[in-house]
């Protein structure tokens, strides 16, 4: 490659022909490179011919121009991709060989990570009870998806790590719970494995032993925590389970005693949900036994907690509640003319805990159809101001009267909203005997038809088992007979006068009966119409109702 050196001032000799050539081609080089250019015109060659060739020429090479930017781009776009996939494998890589070869392996588990209040506990057992908070409201609350409970993280999982009564009561119900899930406990007995029991009440006994240790220092603040309470209530409802009600009432005893040291009802109300389990666990032993509840057994000396006077607008926007129907806001005491006129006939403090029941499921409706919670506030008056008076009024009416059976349905409505669990259906052993005498003396005077369904669908709902209490089931057809509803063959469960219907003009929640009063219906309608002289043929879940000579009559 020659070098061309040019100085010498301004006007000196200039650049010879050869070398401004050899310049010019240096500088050209690579310029027109992939151009087709124009062939050169000879001088004989016409020169219109040769304007019409310069044409084409240009033409062409203007769209090879467009033709190469057009795949240039592409090139680039092409690139630019690949550099981005390249990056991105290369990130993998890095980050696969960090993780493989920089982050040392797991040398125990997660749990061993969680500091015990007692070091002798395994991380194993403690497992046993992050499963049990991690379903407990749901497991133990049926109105969870409607009800705003505490967040279940800090109360179940703080306490187990500086206090030894909570860590070791809470192995126990955890174990408990589970044994009575799977069916290796029946409520009320003893396990049949002597080793599942040894277990748990290994955990038991070393939290009583605790406790009373605790009481014994007689440490107030200590003694009286939260912490404490939940933990005795915890160690009255494994006595519970176990049949044994003379400890479980011993503990709710000494938690009536501390509670009155917190300053009464009033000293928990800040305590959370811990107050409703209180009351779920006072009331409960009162339907298993029959006996008068802990709080809240005389009046005079502790009165009742109020109604609640909240109303849905104090909960939900104006413009919520007016997207929906009427039927679901108003309650059935409102909307439903023969049961005002029936509540006018009956004791006022019956009337007064069926207004305050039905306002309450009328808000759960809501709630469920607007995808919001309640306050568990609502909840807890509710229960505690319902519930208690109607077992304070047990020897209050005449056997066989409209005022019993309103005051039992009332009940056994109530224990199971508020007192039921989810996946475990409490017995409540006091509540079945309630349910026959009212049953044996038949429907009392001025009950209507549909009042008298709306009892026996809830008892058997709650308490009895229609397939096999054969009363029960001869009782609703003869109930669903006497209100009219047409032929046998042509009742049905829902329509405007459907069963599903008349029983939500009185009283129900749907989130918890839906599924087993349809269960009960077909049940009783099934048994009627074979009494009739039909049989039945079933395909699948579809149940259709024969006469004798094989027409379908296509009960809905």
């Amino acid at each position: 490659m020659p070098f061309i050196v040019s100085t010498g001032p301004p006007g000196a000799k200039q650049i010879d022909k050869r070398t401004r050539k050899l310049i010019r081609s240096h500088v050209m080089i690579g310029r027109n490179m992939g151009r087709a250019l124009p062939k050169r015109a000879s001088k004989t060659t016409d020169s219109s011919e040769a304007r019409a060739r310069d044409s084409q020429a240009q033409s062409e090479t203007d769209q090879h121009k467009c033709t190469k930017a057009k795949r240039s781009c592409k090139t680039r776009r092409s690139v630019a991709r690949q550099r981005s996939e390249t990056q991105t494998a290369l990130a993998r890589t890095v980050f696969g060989i960090l993780l493989t070869s920089h982050i040392p392996r797991k040398v125990r588990t997660d749990l061993s990570l969680i500091q015990c209040a007692d070091r002798t506990v395994e991380p194993s057992t403690v497992l046993v009870v992050l499963r049990f908070s991690s379903i407990a409201e749901r497991a133990l609350y049926t109105l969870e998806p409607c009800v705003q409970f505490d967040k279940p993280d800090r109360r179940w999982l703080e306490p187990i790590g500086h206090d030894a009564v909570f860590l070791h009561t809470m192995i126990s119900t955890a174990e408990d719970y589970f044994m009575l899930l799977t069916g290796s406990r029946a409520h009320g007995t003893s396990s049949p494995d002597p080793r599942v029991t040894g277990r748990e009440l290994a955990h038991l006994s070393k939290a009583l032993r605790l406790l009373r240790e605790r009481l014994i220092r007689a440490e107030q603040e200590e003694g009286l925590s939260d912490d404490t309470i939940c933990a005795i209530l915890c160690i009255a409802t494994t006595a519970r389970g176990f049949g044994d009600y003379e400890a479980a009432f011993a503990h709710m005893l000494g938690l009536r005693k501390i509670v009155d040291l917190r300053g009464g009802i009033a000293g928990l109300r800040g305590s959370g949900k811990l107050l409703i389990d209180l009351f779920r666990c006072d009331l409960g032993m009162a339907l298993d036994t029959g006996s008068p509840p802990t709080f809240f057994n005389d009046p005079s000396v502790e009165p009742f907690i109020s109604y609640p006077t909240t109303s849905l607008s104090d909960i939900f926007l104006p413009r919520q509640l007016a997207k929906l129907p009427s039927e679901l806001t108003v309650p059935s005491h409102i909307s439903n003319p023969s049961l005002a006129s029936s509540l006018g006939t009956i004791a006022p403090e019956l009337s007064e805990a069926w207004i305050a029941l039905s306002s309450f499921c009328t808000a759960i409706h809501v709630a469920e159809a607007l995808g919001q919670k309640l306050p568990k506030d609502l909840m807890l008056d509710t229960m505690a101001a319902v519930t208690y008076r109607l077992i304070a009024l047990s020897s209050t009416f005449a056997p066989g009267s409209l005022d019993e059976l309103v005051r039992v349905g009332l009940l056994v409505f109530s224990a199971n909203v508020f007192l039921q669990w989810l996946d475990l259906k409490l017995p409540f052993y006091f509540l079945p005997r309630l349910l026959r005498d009212v049953l044996m003396a038949g429907r009392p005077e001025g009950c209507s038809w549909e009042l008298w369904i709306w009892f026996l669908s809830v008892g058997a709902i709650s308490v009895f088992d229609v397939e096999t209490e054969d009363r029960l089931g001869e009782a609703l057809g003869q109930a669903m007979e006497g209100c009219e509803l047409g032929a046998r063959e042509k009742w049905e469960w829902d329509g405007n006068r459907g069963v599903r219907s008349l029983l939500r003009e009185f009283m129900w929640i749907g989130l918890l009966y839906e599924k087993h009063a349809r269960k009960v219906f077909e049940v009783v309608t099934e048994r009627e119409m074979m009494r009739a002289g039909f049989w039945w043929k079933r395909q699948g879940a579809m149940v259709t109702a024969c006469g004798m000579d094989g027409t379908q009559l296509g009960l809905a």
